[in-house]
């Protein structure tokens, strides 16, 4: 009897584990939204001289985030 209920118990931990670790960790189901303007100031305040490399890494990752299913090269 008690192995069943050690079973079920730990059969039941299992299943909810990652629902349990979501709440107190980071999760990679949830997506969070990529806000561009913000992206922007971060990268204007901490790349100098690279404004080419900005353009192109906001421009990439915009596209990317817009695309439902992304190509993998």
């Amino acid at each position: 009897m008690g192995l069943a209920i050690g079973a079920v118990l730990a059969f039941t931990g299992y299943l909810s584990y990652k629902d349990l670790y979501c709440c107190f960790g980071k999760c990679c189901s949830y997506e969070e939204p990529l806000i561009a303007s913000t992206l922007k100031l971060d990268l204007e305040q901490k790349l100098f001289g690279q404004h080419l490399a900005m353009e192109v890494i906001l421009k990439a990752l915009t596209g990317f985030k817009k695309t439902e299913i992304p190509r993998n090269h």
